[in-house]
């Protein structure tokens, strides 16, 4: 009988061990039913981030501007970087600032993001999103996904049923507080209150 009763306890303590595995797995953009994961709504077509797009150049510089855009129409998602969460205003301002200081002229959007996101894949510099439904997949793939996405709806329908604009200059980016400038994620690229509203004057895309 004990050794029964021992047999069962580390059954059901492996079960138990694989459910939480499983619970707090970072996944690589693929959800239910083997369907790619989003920023936000797959229907892009009416969103102003789309909009945005089609009257910017639709080049590979506008695509990665594009992704910034869902970023900011998508505020209940949590980002992580090194075990830290994140919103996404800060998720947003270091973005910009990755993209301002480090994209080459007529570089692709899939390479940059290959160059510069793709490093944050490593166990020691993970950067994730977290969803409202608990799931957790890795950033890098997720803005794969956005562009995929982008592409196949251009390729479908160019022009938007609705052409409203996303505000690019929000109160909450002028009004950051001391902790997305200085802490956690954003402390590497050490930003100052400077540098962060340069970000946000209207750029040529």
């Amino acid at each position: 009988m004990p050794k029964q009763f021992y047999a069962l306890v580390c059954v059901l303590i492996l079960v138990q061990a694989a459910f939480l595995s499983g619970c707090h797995s970072i996944h690589k953009g693929i959800g239910l039913q083997n369907k790619k994961v989003y920023l936000g709504a797959a229907s892009i077509e009416n969103s102003a981030s789309y909009a945005n797009y089609l009257q910017g150049s639709k080049s590979e510089h506008g695509k990665l501007y594009y992704l910034l855009d869902r970023v900011k129409e998508s505020p209940n998602l949590d980002y992580y970087y090194k075990g830290n969460r994140y919103g996404w205003v800060e998720a947003h301002l270091a973005g910009s600032w990755i993209l301002w200081r480090h994209y080459k002229r007529r570089e692709g959007a899939r390479a940059f993001l290959r160059r510069e996101v793709s490093r944050y894949r490593n166990p020691t510099q993970t950067a994730y999103i977290r969803f409202p439904d608990g799931s957790k997949h890795l950033a890098h793939d997720i803005l794969l996904n956005e562009l995929d996405l982008l592409e196949y709806t251009f390729q479908k329908e160019p022009l938007p049923k609705v052409p409203v604009l996303l505000d690019r200059k929000p109160s909450a980016i002028q009004s950051l507080s001391s902790h997305a400038l200085s802490g956690g994620f954003l402390s590497p690229l050490q930003l100052s209150s400077r540098s962060a509203s340069f970000l946000y004057k209207p750029a040529e895309r």
